[in-house]
């Protein structure tokens, strides 16, 4: 689970809070989603994530990147 603050209109910090699962709703689940943070996660400790991104732009900070957001190992930025 993450904790994601608002710092500003643009700028959101995260940081790891506990571990947690989650049992599916029919038709809410992404499978394709669901592949992609398992593979992060087995790849780095989600500890590393410091912000959450909202655009299509992700860098060499990725930690896991959605359909216009990504969650970065950087500090946030505007």
């Amino acid at each position: 689970m993450l904790l994601v603050t608002r710092l500003s209109e643009a700028k959101l910090a995260a940081a790891a809070v506990i571990g947690a699962a989650f049992i599916p709703c029919v038709g809410a689940s992404n499978d394709a989603m669901s592949e992609a943070l398992a593979g992060a996660l087995k790849k780095q400790s989600v500890a590393l994530v410091k912000s959450l991104r909202r655009n299509n732009h992700p860098d060499a900070s990725a930690w896991c990147v959605g359909d216009g957001w990504w969650l970065s190992t950087s500090e946030p930025a505007e």
